[in-house]
C-alpha cells in the first residue's frame, strides 16, 4: 500500500447521523435490518454489525458509534495525540527524540497498554517505518527536523524569569523615554571569513561525493559590525580586518558607507567598539533630548567605559540581551545573519567560478559582502525579526521554567523509574486480604463504603463488606496456587505480560458452605451500597469475584522526563565577572560606576 494514499471516494458527512438512527429504529423493534438500510442508504451489511454488537446493551453510546480510526490502525486517535504531546515536551526541553526512539517508545506504549501488534514489532521490538511516517502524517502537529546543536549553557541560561527580566527593563525604558519604531536599534557581530560554504548544485545522480573548489582549507576570519533598527533602517557596517593598519582600499568597494577598523585577531575590542559607537552617531543623530536605544549582547566589548561614557552623553540608552539568549531574542541573529552567510557563500562561488586558480583574500571580502548585504537586510526583514522578537511574541514561545534548580541533562532517567512495577498474581491478591484486614481491624464500620488507595503496587478499589471480602477471596488464592506451579508463582511477570482479567472465577467447591448459603443474602446486601459491584452467581458451579481494572500507562511511565538536581559546585565560582550573567542597562548611572570603577583599576 503507497504511503501517500489518496481517497478516490468521498465520505458522507451525515454517515454518523443516519447509522444512528439505523440502529435505533432496529433496536427499537420498528422496522427490519433491510427495512433500516432502504431508509438510510446504508450498506445491511454495515447496520447488521453494529446492531449485533449495541444489541446486548439495548442502548447507544453517547460517544461516537463508528470508529474514526482506520480499521488497521494500531494506536487510537487519543494514544497518538498522548504521543504526540509527549513528543513535543521533549523538544520543548532539548531533549528531543528521533524517529528510532520514536518507534521503540511506540512499540513499549504499545505493549505496555495490551493494544494488539504486528508480530514484526514484536520481533525488531520497535514500530515499523510505514507505521512511523503514518503517524507523522496524522499529526499535523509534528514533523521531522534538523536540530540546531545547542549548549547546556545556553539550554539552561534561556529560562522564562530570565526573560522575563530582560522583557521588564525593555518595558520601563519604552514607558520612560516612549520609543518611537525608528529609534529602537539592535547592534550585533558577525564573522564574515574569505572561506563560506559553497552553494548547492546540480551533479550526477547516484554519485557518492561532490566537491566544490573554495578558496582554502580554512579561511581568514573578519569580523561584521551591523546595526538596524525596528522601522526596516540600517546603518552601514562596520569591518575589522584582522591587520595593524587598514588601507581604505579594503573596504571601499563595500557597503555604501562603511568603514574598516584594525585589530590583530579580527574580533571586535573595546576600542573598536567605541569608534563604531561614533560611525553610528554619525548617521542617527541622537541626542539627550532625543534619545535612541540600542540593544545588544554583554561582549566585553560593549562594556568598554570610552563606548559607555560616550553613549550616555550623546543619548544612546544601552540595553543588554541575558546571557545565552540572544538565539531567540536578538532580530539580527534571528531573521537577518543566517540568509546574509547563505548569500555570501553564493557570491564567493561566483566570484572564484570567474576567476578561476584565483583566491579570495580579505581585501576581497567587503566587496563581495556588499550584494549580500543589501539582498539581505531589507525592511521587511528587518521588521519581521523585531516582530519576531517582541515582548507579546516571545512570551507565546515555549520557554522552559526556571532551570537553575532542576537542569535538563540526558542521563538523568534510570531504569527504576522507566520500568512497570512487577508483580505476581497470588502476591497480588493476597495483598489485597492483609489491606482489606488490616482496614477492618483500624476502620469503624462508618467509613467502610469509602474507596481507599493501596501501596503503589495496587490500585484504588471499592472496600466491600470487609467479612464476605476476605471470605471470598480466601478460596480464590487457595484456587490459584493450587493449579500454579511452584516455579511459576514465585516468578515475577510484568503487567505487559499479565493478562489482568477484571473477574477471577473460582469454582463453587472451593467456596465455604456458610458463604454458598448465605450468597444471595450478601448479594443482595451489595447491591444497596453505591460502591460496590453485586457479587451473581452464574448458572454453572463458579463465583465471579471482581478484581481492578487494568490502569493505562503514558509514555512518561515508560519514558520519564530527564531531569537532573544542579549541585552547588565544590569550588566557589569567581565573583569578578557576575555581572556579566544578567540583562543590565549600561548607562544608568550605577551601572556606569561600576565601569568606571573597573576601568579604573586597570588603568593604575
Amino acid at each position: 500500500m503507497p504511503r501517500n494514499y489518496v481517497r478516490k471516494t468521498l465520505k458522507d458527512p451525515n454517515q454518523e447521523a443516519k447509522l444512528r438512527f439505523a440502529l435505533n429504529e432496529v433496536l427499537s423493534g420498528r422496522c427490519t435490518i433491510r427495512q433500516a438500510a432502504e431508509k438510510t442508504g446504508l450498506p445491511k451489511s454495515t447496520i447488521a454489525f453494529y446492531s449485533k454488537r449495541h444489541q446486548a446493551g439495548g442502548l447507544l453510546a453517547p460517544g461516537q458509534i463508528k470508529r474514526l480510526e482506520h480499521p488497521t490502525q494500531i494506536l487510537t486517535a487519543l494514544m497518538e495525540t498522548e504521543l504526540a504531546d509527549y513528543l513535543k515536551e521533549f523538544s520543548i526541553i532539548n531533549h528531543g527524540l528521533s524517529t528510532k526512539e520514536t518507534r521503540e517508545i511506540a512499540y513499549s506504549y504499545s505493549v505496555a497498554n495490551n493494544i494488539k501488534i504486528p508480530i514484526s514489532w514484536i520481533k525488531n521490538e520497535r514500530a515499523s517505518e510505514d507505521w512511523c511516517s503514518g503517524f507523522i502524517k496524522r499529526n499535523k502537529t509534528i514533523s521531522v527536523r534538523k536540530p540546531e546543536p545547542t549548549s547546556q549553557a545556553r539550554a539552561a541560561g534561556f529560562n522564562k524569569p530570565v526573560v522575563m527580566k530582560f522583557f521588564d527593563n525593555l518595558g520601563m525604558l519604552m514607558t520612560k523615554h516612549q520609543f518611537k519604531a525608528h529609534e529602537l536599534w539592535n547592534c550585533d557581530e558577525t564573522n564574515d571569513p574569505t572561506v563560506n560554504p559553497p552553494p548547492k548544485i546540480i551533479a550526477t545522480k547516484g554519485t557518492k561525493q561532490v566537491q566544490q573548489t573554495v578558496s582554502a582549507e580554512r579561511g581568514v576570519n573578519v569580523t561584521m559590525l551591523a546595526f538596524i533598527n525596528a522601522g526596516g533602517g540600517w546603518v552601514p557596517p562596520v569591518f575589522v580586518f584582522p591587520r595593524k593598519k587598514v588601507a581604505p582600499t579594503m573596504f571601499q568597494n563595500g557597503p555604501l558607507g562603511c568603514i574598516g577598523l584594525p585589530h590583530e585577531s579580527g574580533w571586535m575590542t573595546g576600542q573598536n567598539f567605541f569608534k563604531s559607537l561614533q560611525h553610528f552617531h554619525s548617521f542617527v543623530k541622537c541626542s539627550k533630548e532625543k534619545p535612541i536605544l540600542l540593544i545588544m549582547d554583554n561582549h566585553s566589548s560593549h562594556l568598554d567605559f570610552q563606548a559607555v561614557t560616550f553613549a550616555k552623553e550623546n543619548g544612546i540608552v544601552m540595553l543588554t540581551l541575558p546571557p545565552h539568549c540572544s538565539h531567540v531574542l536578538q532580530p539580527l541573529d534571528v531573521t537577518l545573519f543566517g540568509p546574509f552567510k547563505k548569500a555570501i557563500g553564493s557570491t564567493q562561488n561566483d566570484w572564484i567560478n570567474k576567476n578561476p586558480g584565483g583566491r579570495i583574500s580579505i581585501k576581497e571580502i567587503a566587496q563581495l559582502s556588499r550584494y549580500p548585504f543589501e539582498s539581505s537586510f531589507t525592511p521587511q526583514k528587518i521588521i519581521k525579526g523585531f516582530e519576531i522578537t517582541a515582548p507579546n511574541t516571545v512570551v507565546e514561545v515555549p520557554i522552559p521554567a526556571c532551570q537553575s534548580i532542576e537542569q535538563n541533562t540526558p542521563d538523568s532517567h534510570t531504569s527504576e523509574t522507566s520500568r512497570i512495577p512487577v508483580i505476581s498474581p497470588v502476591t497480588h491478591v493476597q495483598n489485597l486480604i492483609q489491606c482489606i484486614q488490616h482496614i477492618e481491624k483500624d476502620t469503624p464500620g462508618s467509613q467502610l463504603s469509602e474507596t481507599i488507595t493501596l501501596t503503589p503496587e495496587l490500585f484504588p478499589i471499592p472496600v466491600i463488606s470487609p467479612v464476605t471480602h476476605v471470605q471470598s477471596l480466601i478460596p480464590c488464592v487457595q484456587y490459584i496456587e493450587k493449579d500454579t506451579p511452584e516455579s511459576q508463582s514465585s516468578q515475577s511477570i510484568t503487567l505487559a505480560q499479565l493478562p489482568y482479567p477484571s473477574q477471577v472465577i473460582c469454582p463453587l467447591t472451593h467456596v465455604p458452605h456458610q458463604l454458598r448459603c448465605n450468597h444471595e443474602q450478601s448479594s443482595h446486601e451489595c447491591q444497596s451500597s453505591e460502591t460496590i459491584t453485586s457479587i451473581s452467581v452464574p448458572p454453572s458451579n463458579q463465583v465471579i469475584y471482581p478484581l481492578p481494572h487494568r490502569p493505562h500507562v503514558t509514555p512518561k511511565q515508560l519514558r520519564p522526563l530527564p531531569q537532573v538536581i544542579q549541585a552547588t559546585p565544590i569550588v566557589p565560582r569567581s565573583k569578578s565577572n557576575n555581572r556579566l550573567g544578567r540583562t543590565r542597562i549600561l548607562t544608568d548611572t550605577p551601572e556606569k560606576n561600576l565601569i568606571e570603577q573597573e576601568y579604573n583599576k586597570k588603568m593604575l
